[in-house]
């Protein structure tokens, strides 16, 4: 079967096929280029210099094609029959697919030290970096006037996207490695290809870039061989860069000191301001001054099931959702502050503190202060945290120089806490500080746009491309609220959103780590009908903004897959209809559902659970697609 190449062949093909709804015809090749394909899906944009391409479950994913005959304008996927090189179906042809094979434009030098570490260096190689390249090169070094050990290097890289450089200490691996890298974009036809040089344990920071190569050196160590280094993996396991306070603890203090005047504090501030950091660090800090005390921290929702006793600490979060405001939790909200107030009121010696997001407060203010005992005090974090600039920038120039970035033209280079804090004033500078340095590619999208959400959206989509494993670990944790360590993954959500991830892959992605945590289920809030065992571990986001971002990313992509497979908690705390702002709802990070979304979520999940419509019928989800009903 050959595909049409022109216009109108392929609208007469089309009309064959008689695709319905939003899906119109393509004939595209398949991802492993053996064959072509027709289907009925729906139309995509594609970019310059790649061709759309059909994996086995019918979805449209696209690779890098670099020679003449190949895209040289942004098109839709139904204008494939434009480029005929698109449809080659030969494993030597020009395109290649950039969900597994990024080698095309990737070139890495691999310098070591000591010939002793030939075979581990060899086994990255192979497991490591074989997913980029199917060539690969050694070069032993030999030095000469004519410099014959760097044209040696530059022969190799003709013929191999990894090279790996190894010679006795003192004969210049280093400085072979770093030679050749500036040689090679000093070539005539090399012009526009940029270099960097890094350790290896900066390897899983450094994501590597289209026309880019590396110099990657430093394996087990500066001076000499650190054998607990994780140089299998590409990374080591070091701390995460997180901002610390200062030495006065300043934000706990405050907490600490109005605790002698009252017996309830509430906490409010930006998200990512360290509201929920904040109020545990201060219930420990108490009880450590007042040892005969104990100490709890739960869900609001706990309230009820949790009587206040003497000498008892507590902190109470996740007010209105683990995530975001479900606007239907006001009665149960309201309970539990009656609950406070009457506990206080008849309990000697104990006391509660309540954190919560600026934003739900600001909404729910009078709820909170008519509902409070009368001499509740509260401590606005963000006037306190508008004081520590100079805290930011030492945390700031720390994890800069930790990554120590050497790619030119970087804008890591010109990354200031005043230009933070300029831009997406919706999270707190604290967090933006710690997801940049600990996602340094990051940076410049975020610099360019000011939007840290939509810059961590499209880094999500990108990880659908390049990282395909990593990406269906975090949106499984997504669709469900966490992942149970050792649970087999639900068939049912691999089949509906054609994941191929296992038990085993939470074991394998080492990468998981930069953006999730571990936590036993009694650290943990709930998810609506799922129990937690106390003691099992659980894989969660690292931050609440996190996993925000990441349900963007996916209901950006399949919204009505989202509104019925996705945990309700996170459908209902999270997304609201287009026209919400209408309603002056004032919650920030909310996703915007179309009216053909809403009403999909309403018909086919809310009237097909019994109570549920009772229950959530003041949701505005549910208002909405009743509204559009009538």
């Amino acid at each position: 079967m050959d595909c049409p190449t022109n216009a109108s062949m392929w609208k007469k093909r089309a009309d064959r096929y008689k695709c319905q709804n939003k899906d119109i015809y393509h004939c595209l090749l398949l991802k492993d280029k053996t064959r072509l394909k027709e289907v009925c899906i729906e139309q995509a944009r594609i970019g310059k210099g790649y061709c759309p391409i059909i994996t086995r479950h019918n979805y449209l994913d696209w690779a890098l094609c670099n020679t003449t005959g190949c895209p040289n304008d942004t098109y839709t996927s139904d204008e494939v029959y434009k480029y005929p090189i698109c449809f080659m179906t030969t494993h030597t042809g020009p395109i290649r697919t950039t969900s597994n094979d990024m080698g095309t434009n990737v070139q890495s030098l691999i310098g070591v030290g000591i010939a002793i570490f030939i075979l581990p260096i060899l086994a990255f190689c192979v497991v490591g970096c074989g997913k980029w390249n199917k060539h690969r090169g050694t070069f032993t070094f030999k030095e000469d006037e004519n410099n014959e050990s760097v044209k040696g290097v530059l022969q190799v890289l003709d013929n191999s996207n990894v090279i790996l450089i190894h010679g006795t200490l003192g004969n210049g691996v280093s400085k072979t490695g770093k030679e050749a890298t500036k040689d090679f974009i000093q070539l005539e036809d090399h012009s526009d290809w940029e270099y960097q040089w890094i350790n290896y344990d900066d390897f899983s920071d450094t994501p590597p870039a289209g026309k880019t190569i590396i110099f990657v050196d430093g394996w087990f160590g500066i001076w000499n061989e650190n054998p607990s280094s994780d140089a299998e993996n590409g990374t080591n396991n070091r701390e995460p860069l997180l901002f610390k306070d200062n030495e006065n603890n300043e934000t706990v203090e405050g907490v600490l000191q109005e605790l002698h005047n009252s017996n309830v504090i509430l906490i409010h501030g930006t998200l990512g301001n360290g509201v929920s950091k904040t109020g545990k660090e201060a219930t420990k800090d108490f009880i450590q001054k007042h040892s005969d005390w104990e100490y709890q921290r739960i869900n609001y929702d706990d309230c009820s099931d949790t009587p206040l006793a003497e000498k008892t600490i507590i902190f109470v979060d996740g007010w209105f959702g683990i995530w975001n405001e479900n606007p239907c939790k006001v009665n149960d909200v309201e309970k539990a502050l009656k609950k406070i107030r009457n506990s206080i009121d008849n309990v000697q010696l104990c006391k509660v503190i309540l954190g919560i997001r600026e934003d739900i407060y600001e909404k729910y203010k009078k709820l909170f202060n008519s509902n409070l005992p009368s001499n509740f005090r509260h401590l606005y974090l963000d006037s306190i945290r508008a004081r520590q600039n100079k805290e930011l920038e030492q945390q700031l120039k720390r994890t800069l120089n930790k990554v120590n970035c050497k790619k030119r033209k970087c804008s890591c280079a010109t990354l200031n806490i005043q230009g933070i804090k300029d831009k997406y004033h919706e999270l707190g500078n604290h967090l933006k500080v710690e997801i940049l340095a600990s996602h340094h590619c990051l940076i410049t999208k975020f610099m360019e746009c000011g939007d840290l959400l939509e810059t961590l959206v499209c880094h999500f989509m990108e990880l659908q491309k390049k990282k395909k494993r990593l990406y269906e670990c975090l949106m499984y944790i997504v669709i469900k609220g966490k992942y149970k360590i050792g649970d087999d993954v639900d068939s049912d959500v691999k089949k509906e959103f054609h994941f191929g991830i296992t038990s085993e892959s939470y074991k394998d992605c080492k990468s998981l780590d930069k953006y999730t945590k571990k936590m036993p289920g009694k650290d943990l809030v709930n998810i609506k009908n799922a129990a937690t065992p106390p003691n099992q571990e659980y894989i969660v986001f690292e931050y609440v903004f996190l996993y925000l971002c990441a349900f963007h990313s996916l209901f950006k992509m399949q919204p009505k897959m989202v509104m019925k497979h996705c945990n309700m908690d996170a459908v209902l705390q999270i997304v609201r209809p287009d026209e919400a702002d209408q309603d002056g709802d004032g919650i920030k990070f909310c996703a915007k559902a179309e009216n053909e979304y809403v009403t999909y979520f309403y018909k086919e999940v809310v009237k097909r659970t019994p109570g549920l419509e009772d229950t959530f019928c003041g949701h505005p989800l549910v208002k909405h697609a009743i509204g559009t009903e009538v």
